[in-house]
């Protein structure tokens, strides 16, 4: 489960996550207010941007996904002749 915004339910959620050992990233803190597309008001690419970062690091605390990401792409098979990475290019 991800948080992305506060609201009345995150902390029902959260409450009963704790109570269960439910795991959880909450992401709520990283988006704000002004970060919307004008004339929509839905997120702009900051606050994307912020929800990536802070659910990457939230992934990378939970031990199985820790694990899983320490395998590079070369050693599960992923990379591709021209090293590309699941559309990801290679470093050069």
């Amino acid at each position: 489960m991800v948080f992305l915004t506060n609201d009345e339910q995150r902390e029902h959620y959260r409450a009963r996550f704790d109570a269960e050992g439910t795991r959880y990233v909450d992401c709520s803190g990283s988006f704000l207010g002004n970060m919307v597309v004008a004339g929509e008001g839905h997120p702009d690419q900051r606050a994307h941007a912020r929800w990536a970062a802070c659910l990457e690091q939230g992934l990378r605390a939970l031990p199985a996904i820790s694990d899983a990401i320490k395998v590079t792409p070369e050693a599960a098979g992923l990379a591709s002749e021209s090293g590309e990475t699941q559309g990801v290019p290679a470093e050069r």
